[in-house]
């Protein structure tokens, strides 16, 4: 049972809110069959009640504070909690059609250097709308969501993003190595980090600290001083010359990530990698931590030029930085170390037959891409040759559903305009908005609207004076 203490002191609101989120918790654990589950719940409840408890400092030491903050505080427990969720009920209903994908997690451990004892998580596989690899920092348990898109069932072809995802795993335990490599780099080329690095978080804190009325603080000014002169062509002679592009930290871990379903599948890979990001572009140019689509296919293709050892001098920056960042940090690490590689030194005899079967399934889908048939038969053929795994083969036919008259109808209204860009507009579902308004105040009356189902409803509050 939560302490009552831990939500004392909150505004009514807020503290209903976190009242009804711990409720949700302890319900949750006293449903728990598995010990591991169990503690994954706990971890998730010291975590919250930690966060509330600085959240309490905050509101103690600065009465003002505006209640939208403390809901946002709120906002990001909850979600938290969501993903939580989303794990157990994987854990806890069963995975038929996510633990045939057990033995390509394990191999692509394996085939990354993630095999000692202390490497091992257990990664869960879910579903959800895109590939990514979600750690629990604040848990004890080495647990990991990995989660897949639904396409994944019956698109064996894109389950070499597996490798790049564990990865994620890897790139937590080497972040050091991978800085210290890019500062010597950066050191002995005599180079600055451009705007894909640490000038775009600085610019980013001197905007965001403008807008919301913060302090632009000596420490900052002196950080921006040499950004800002060679952003406008000022500073020192020759100054904009030596500010050659270097990627930043976030990209060269990515990058890493990339290389390790690179050199897993090799030459086949890069078709498959761009029709994927392809239709992720708008999730991954969001932020700067993602490389754009032509550097992460340039930079594949260089790699693959490199592991087969024909390769021509660097003709642009990218292939320049893979070579002399990316691939030189992979060629130093060592049987043994934590940044080593394996499938960077992996010879063709040395594939494993179940990546061998799935580099044939890529490449016969490079082959027939486009082709207007779901499934061509030199396409089933190499999927067949895949171990049995249920969530793989497809239905051999789908129910076809006639709706009554009134659902037709419906549908009819809904998908009047049947172009491609008026279905993309069309809201499925609908969410009627809450919206309160106060009216002015005369003669001791007060009026309130609330506008529910599309339709004012209006409430009007007198008082004696």
């Amino acid at each position: 049972m939560i302490d009552p203490a831990v939500l004392s002191g909150f505004p009514i609101d807020v503290y209903s809110r976190l009242q009804s989120l711990f409720f949700h918790v302890q319900d949750i654990r006293r449903r728990a069959t598995t010990p591991i589950y169990r503690q994954f719940v706990d971890d998730y409840e010291a975590m919250a009640v930690r966060f509330v408890e600085l959240c309490r400092v905050n509101l103690q030491e600065h009465p003002n504070l505006e209640a939208l903050r403390l809901h946002e505080a709120v906002d990001k427990l909850t979600q938290e909690w969501y993903t939580v969720i989303e794990l157990i009920a994987t854990m806890e209903l069963g995975a038929s059609y996510l633990n045939g994908f057990q033995p390509y997690i394990d191999l692509a451990a394996q085939d990354i250097g993630l095999s000692a004892a202390g490497d091992q998580f257990i990664l869960v596989p879910t579903f959800g709308e895109y590939f990514g690899l979600t750690r629990f920092e604040y848990s004890t348990s080495r647990l990991a969501m990995l989660k897949l898109p639904l396409s994944t069932i019956n698109a064996p072809w894109e389950w070499s993003v597996f490798w790049h995802e564990v990865a994620g795993l890897k790139v937590e335990k080497i972040k050091a190595q991978l800085q210290a490599h890019l500062d010597n780099y950066v050191e002995k080329k005599g180079l600055t980090l451009n705007a894909d690095g640490e000038e775009a978080t600085l610019i980013g804190t001197l905007f965001e600290r403008i807008l919301t009325g913060g302090v632009v603080d000596s420490s900052l000014r002196e950080k921006l001083k040499p950004v800002l002169k060679r952003a406008t062509g000022g500073g020192t002679k020759g100054a904009r010359s030596t500010a050659r592009r270097i990627w930043s930290i976030d990209w060269l871990e990515q990058l890493f990530e990339d290389a390790c379903s690179v050199l897993a599948f090799g030459d086949d890979f890069p078709f498959v990698f761009e029709k994927i990001l392809g239709r992720n572009l708008s999730r991954l140019n969001g932020d700067r931590r993602h490389p754009d689509l032509p550097t992460r296919l340039k930079v594949a293709k260089r790699l693959l030029a490199l592991k087969q050892g024909s390769v021509a001098a660097p003709s642009d920056a990218d292939e320049r930085l893979t070579d002399e960042l990316l691939w030189s940090f992979i060629q130093q690490q060592t049987v043994g170390s934590e940044g080593y590689l394996p499938v960077a030194f992996e010879k063709d005899t040395d594939v494993p037959d179940l990546r061998k079967k799935l580099i044939a399934v890529m490449a016969e889908f490079g082959k027939v891409f486009g082709v207007p048939s779901p499934y061509p038969a030199s396409l089933v053929q190499k999927v067949k040759a895949l171990p049995e795994q249920e969530s793989r083969t497809p239905p051999d036919s789908v129910p076809t559903l006639i709706p009554n008259q009134v659902m037709q109808t419906k549908l009819n209204e809904l998908f009047a305009n049947s172009e491609l860009k008026a279905l993309l507009e069309v809201e499925l579902s609908q969410t009627d908005p809450f919206d309160i308004r106060w009216h002015g105040v005369d003669s001791g009356h007060q009026g309130l609207s609330i506008n529910v189902h599309n339709q004012d409803h209006s409430i009007w509050i007198a008082w004696h004076v």
